[in-house]
């Protein structure tokens, strides 16, 4: 297991997206991270903690008692995902905590029920890593059975549909200009900044950047190993090939644009 930051990157091109004419595209990828708190160097690049906690080689809590316990948050860095000259309108989330906290489980009078570990997982997302949305509780995942029972959440992150409304006009506009690549949305977001330097301060119309918050309860001696959550996005429509070849190259990777 990496000790820092695990990228995957699954691709798929139904259609290929630098043919001569424009055409229909569907895409899909998926990307892990792993916040590996057992290596203290990676995980204060990767995520900071609320006070009275600390990273060693057993993972992330406090040398205490037992019988006392702290109340304690995580807050990722944030994650890009998407690609470099398109965003996406949504992201779904499986998030899994190790190891995992103990479920209890029994039978009351009519149905069997289970008492799930500490611990609520947050999710919000930005289009420019300055303005974000709130954070949104993901749900967490019932265990069918009582071995191997794992702690994950898992959920979806979107902007909605008005939130994208008037984006969707300006890239209708752009896709009409003599611009070297009409498909690149990281330079149509760079001139609709120019045409309104406040657009992100009044919605948020697509999903650049995710980021995670855990809280939760740590008793004396307990420690968190990690969180490794694996986000999967997908994006489709009408895409052109660029006019000026250079325009898409070294352009691998998820979306990058930041606000100035």
């Amino acid at each position: 297991m990496r000790l820092n930051l695990i990228v995957i990157a699954r691709l798929w091109l139904l259609v290929s997206l630098f043919s001569p004419l424009s055409a229909w595209a569907s895409m899909e990828s998926a990307i892990t991270l792993l916040l590996n708190f057992t290596n203290s160097t990676s995980a204060k690049t990767m995520a900071k903690w609320s006070d009275r906690i600390d990273v060693g080689n057993m993972g992330l809590g406090w040398a205490g008692p037992t019988n006392a316990s702290r109340d304690v948050w995580i807050e990722s860095v944030p994650q890009a995902v998407g690609w470099s000259w398109r965003p996406v309108i949504a992201v779904s989330i499986r998030a899994e905590i190790l190891p995992s906290g103990k479920f209890v489980f029994f039978q009351d009078a009519t149905h069997n029920q289970v008492t799930y570990p500490s611990g609520e997982l947050y999710a919000r997302y930005s289009a420019d890593k300055k303005h974000w949305s709130s954070w949104q509780n993901l749900e967490r995942e019932r265990p069918t059975a009582k071995e191997n029972a794992r702690q994950i959440y898992t959920d979806n992150v979107r902007t909605p549909y008005r939130d994208h409304a008037r984006y969707g006009e300006y890239l209708s506009k752009y896709g009409k200009m003599d611009v070297p690549w009409s498909s690149d949305e990281e330079a149509l977001v760079k001139w609709v900044i120019e045409q309104d330097p406040s657009f992100f301060e009044k919605q948020i119309p697509f999903v650049g950047y995710v980021q995670f918050l855990f809280e939760t309860s740590l008793k004396g001696g307990e420690y968190l190993e990690a969180i490794k959550f694996d986000l999967s996005f997908g994006a489709g429509g009408i895409h052109s090939a660029p006019k000026d070849k250079s325009a898409r190259e070294n352009r691998e990777g998820p979306w990058r644009f930041e606000a100035p």
